[in-house]
């Protein structure tokens, strides 16, 4: 039985993990995949000590620094977590395999949203895609379309431009929702045009994307012609396995937690994009799920030595 077990290796289960080992505290990483949704940015700028860094290479940079303490990561889906009467948990993994820990963290991520229109599951792979980092080049000298107006949408954007001779920002409101510094450098691109009030109801094609359907007229023509489709409207929060376990979530649907990250279930810590301390707040920064993870860390090495969880 391990002292905690860590589900999901994204920026807050990393961090999580770091401390972890410096604490000595007995622990194991599992999740799916590495990295988190910070893997498909594609650029940083507001990490501290690293002016500009790619999604890519700050992600494998974590994984490589909790991985020198020597933590395993077991590259595996959690499906189920049981508490037991003895203050355990017991997790059940995709391939069959079971694991026992008296704590837990929970760094459980996003999901990509959906669009939910004809032609999106169709042209999956064929031109539509969901991560501008990692399929920008296979779109070099076509032109796209990028679906969404957050931070996501409009970064997806910017790089994009960089291959593309012709970027459309598609945004079903009047206004882009990402931070201001960019929108300036969306809006400097020659190449990207933002068009706002409007929603994409359909992508066509034949065998690969050829274009998207508008339900409001772009000068005057109610389809756009484009060999790729981005879609960048957010993500849901994982919290199946939290809810199962019976913690508590916020209006909102993310795992509540106290400043220590422990959630309402005893023995249970959580943080990142799927977690919040604050009702109203869910900042989704790197920074933030980093501070979380090391938070916590320092809370269960408290709880695990019979000290006050308190920080």
């Amino acid at each position: 039985m391990k002292e905690l077990i860590i589900v999901g290796a994204g920026p807050a289960g990393l961090a999580c993990s770091i401390y972890a080992s410096r604490f000595k505290i007995d622990h194991l990483i599992i999740a799916k995949s590495l990295g988190g949704t910070v893997a498909e940015a594609h650029l940083i700028q507001n990490y501290p000590g690293l002016k500009e860094i790619a999604g890519q290479d700050l992600a494998e940079r974590m994984v490589a620094h909790a991985q020198s303490y020597g933590v395993e990561i077991v590259q595996e889906e959690i499906t189920k977590i049981q508490s037991s009467q003895a203050s355990s948990f017991k997790l059940q993994a995709s391939n069959g395999q079971n694991y026992q820990a008296k704590t837990l963290f929970l760094g459980l991520g996003t999901k990509i949203r959906h669009l939910e229109v004809p032609g999106e599951k169709e042209f999956l792979g064929r031109g539509v895609a969901y991560c501008a980092s990692c399929d920008a080049p296979l779109y070099k000298n076509k032109v796209v379309a990028v679906i969404g107006g957050g931070n996501s949408a409009v970064t997806a954007a910017l790089h994009l431009a960089e291959f593309c001779p012709q970027v459309y920002l598609i945004n079903r409101s009047e206004t882009l929702r990402a931070e201001p510094f960019w929108q300036d450098q969306s809006k400097e691109q020659e190449n990207i045009k933002i068009i706002l009030n409007t929603n994409v109801t359909k992508i066509i094609g034949d065998e690969v994307v050829t274009g998207v359907k508008l339900d409001n007229p772009h000068e005057g023509k109610d389809a756009l012609t484009a060999q790729g489709v981005f879609i960048e409207i957010g993500a849901t929060p994982s919290t199946a396995l939290a809810k199962d376990l019976g913690a508590e979530l916020t209006k909102n649907g993310l795992i509540k937690i106290q400043p220590d990250g422990l959630t309402t279930v005893p023995g249970v810590w959580a943080g990142g994009d799927a977690a919040t301390a604050e009702e109203d707040l869910e900042p989704r920064q790197v920074v933030h799920a980093v501070s979380e993870g090391a938070v916590a860390a320092l809370s269960i090495f408290k709880h695990l030595r019979g000290t006050e969880t308190k920080v």
